[in-house]
């Protein structure tokens, strides 16, 4: 996340579970960096699905 994606994940103290991400974006734009969120969020979506599969069955 944070080596490919410049993703920051953080933590839920109480959990100790990752459940929610930073990311930064040197672009503005009209939507308040909405466009920007949903396709960060596709893409770790997609990374963190692929990392679980390649994990499976271990």
């Amino acid at each position: 996340m944070k080596e490919h994606q410049k993703f920051f994940s953080v933590k839920n103290p109480k959990a100790g579970r990752i459940e929610r991400f930073v990311t930064v974006s040197s672009r503005i734009t009209a939507d308040e960096g909405a466009t920007i969120l949903a396709g960060n969020q596709k893409v770790l979506s997609a990374r963190l699905s692929d990392a679980k599969f390649a994990t499976w069955g271990k």
